[in-house]
């Protein structure tokens, strides 16, 4: 290898490190020396574990949650020695020893060591040219959407070995019942060209619950730096309300993010947009083990730094606009991102639409105190709605009809709404199903000749009770000017016994929202529990038996 092949190998080395160190949390924690003999000191004498590597494993997990890094910021090492020394007597518990060393790297700094997130930073220049964060006092909107958001991120720790001292850590956001969007460098070995053995993934709002779950990757682009985790088991927390497309973004609109910087968890920064790319820039398009060319990318100024890498980015209606992926750092040596007039960038969170469905979960809306005074006033006028319904005839024992068959439905002569429900055998799962139709009540010709121009229009219904059916595929069937109703198919749901009882019961009754449909007479329907079990029961039965098809 000649001088000039020497020269180009060592650019080449060089441009491989500076990716890795460009990409704001593409390395693992590093663990001081000291704290790793604090961590075997603590597991040797430890008696409530089976074995040393189960201790360990369980306090690198907590001590990955507090983050373990923030001592280096610290540049002076004999400052560094200093703050070890002060921190000396809490060396037997590694927690301890490290939450030390978190508030004497804090006192250094003049940081406040008890601020609660979300915190809202904004950032300024004073005449020295330094970072000023100024801790705003925001109105009760901005705390309400902020603690909606936080609800929905989550803390990765990635790793080859349970036990390893070497975990990457950083941020993801939950899309929907199981798919959380991260950026790819925080659960991928771009030296192995391999993803981590072990993902865990556990909720910041719920952190001290110290629940983690396991997560695998489901979707990827490595070049764009966007992957998809899965995990069966966080269908409880709540998905971020909606996002915004790339398209419909603008360059200075505020923007917040939201991730776990240096063991801050569910920290939260705000920023404005400051560039919007439809090509990679040059200076961050790579090629060889790092590849890198998300093609769309959003620059904003929010203070972020590493552990915020797969966090989201949001505008000020809580829309997902984009994932956290890289920041521009102050040198190779130094901290990984700038913190005094900060860059950072994002792949648009409408990129990850090829990867996964963003099923958005009705659970997590983001209401603005307008909108909340309306819906005051909606379910004030749905109760009355409800007395009223009560006080009718509609209400018998025998409310409920049934054909010894596969049908159930309330009396044609009531003289009001209908509920039929009809159940069907469907031999790609092996079993019955219930489909259910709403037949409501129309009282003008103009009624009527609307909803026949409506034909298989969707809309959204809620079916309320001890477990609410929220379901956006329902649709508008025919007309039946005879009768002067419409019916509305709700859902095909596959049965399981004592169904009404067990899932949509509300005080003995049915109660169905319809949310989006205009023109209807009312918006609430209401039908008693009362014996429709016993016949739905038949009905699936017979279906059963007999694998009777749709009719």
């Amino acid at each position: 290898m000649n001088s000039k092949q020497n020269y180009a190998f060592l650019f080449l080395i060089f441009l491989a490190l500076f990716l890795i160190l460009k990409i704001s949390n593409s390395f693992g924690a590093s663990i001081l020396p000291e704290l790793k003999k604090s961590i075997n000191s603590q597991c040797k004498n430890d008696d409530r574990y089976k074995s040393i590597q189960q201790c360990r494993s369980d306090v690198l997990s907590d001590l990955a949650i507090q983050g373990t890094d923030f001592i280096y910021r610290v540049q002076d090492k004999d400052i560094r020695k200093d703050m070890i020394l002060q921190c000396n007597f809490e060396r037997k518990n590694a927690i301890k020893f490290n939450a030390c060393l978190f508030e004497q790297v804090a006192i250094f700094f003049g940081e406040d060591t008890t601020i609660p997130p979300p915190v809202i930073i904004e950032t300024e220049k004073n005449q020295e040219d330094d970072l000023v964060s100024i801790v705003t006092p925001p109105d009760s909107n901005e705390v309400s959407l902020i603690e909606r958001l936080v609800k929905s991120t989550f803390f990765i720790e990635a790793n080859d070995k349970i036990d390893s001292y070497d975990t990457y850590t950083g941020s993801a956001v939950k899309i929907n019942s199981s798919d959380l969007l991260t950026a790819c460098h925080v659960v991928y070995d771009y030296e192995k060209r391999k993803f981590f053995n072990n993902i865990f993934i556990s909720n910041v709002d719920h952190k001290d619950d110290k629940k983690r779950y396991s997560a695998k990757v489901k979707e990827h682009d490595i070049k764009k730096d966007a992957c998809v985790l899965s995990s069966k088991e966080i269908s409880q927390y709540p998905s971020i309300p909606k996002i915004k497309d790339f398209n419909n973004l603008k360059v200075y609109e505020k923007v917040y993010g939201i991730g776990n910087p240096n063991g801050f968890t569910g920290r939260t920064v705000e920023g404005k947009i400051i560039s919007l790319y439809s090509k990679t820039p040059g200076d961050l398009k790579s090629e060889g083990t790092f590849p890198y060319d998300p093609v769309f990318l959003i620059e904003t100024n929010a203070p972020v730094d590493k552990g915020n890498s797969g966090g989201g980015i949001y505008d000020i209606e809580g829309n997902l606009i984009g994932i956290l992926s890289m920041c521009d750092i102050v040198d190779s040596a130094g901290y990984p991102c700038r913190l005094v007039n900060p860059i950072n960038w994002s792949i648009p969170a409408s990129s990850f639409k090829n990867l996964t469905k963003f099923n958005l979960e009705n659970d997590y809306r983001v209401e603005l105190q307008k909108e909340k005074d309306i819906e005051k006033l909606e379910q004030e006028k749905k109760r009355k709605e409800l007395e009223e319904e009560e006080k009718s005839d509609g209400f018998q024992n025998n409310y409920w009809e049934y054909d010894n068959k596969t049908r159930v439905n309330s009396p044609m002569d009531s003289g009001g709404d209908i509920l039929d429900l009809i159940y069907f055998w469907d031999n790609d799962v092996n079993d019955c199903w219930v489909n259910t139709t709403l037949y409501a009540k129309l009282y003008s010709e103009e009624q009527l000749n609307y909803f026949e121009t409506k034909r298989n229009k969707n809309f959204s219904f809620i079916m309320r009770g001890a477990n609410p059916l929220n379901f956006d595929g329902a649709f508008v069937g025919k007309v039946d000017r005879k009768y002067k109703d419409v019916g509305l198919i709700l859902v095909a749901d596959n049965y399981e016994k004592n169904l009404y009882n067990k899932r949509y019961n509300s005080g003995g009754k049915i109660l169905i929202d319809i949310i989006n449909l205009e023109n209807l007479p009312k918006k609430s329907f209401v039908f008693p529990i009362q014996n429709l079990d016993f016949y739905s029961n038949k009905a699936y039965n017979y279906c059963k038996l007999y694998k009777s098809p749709l009719n």
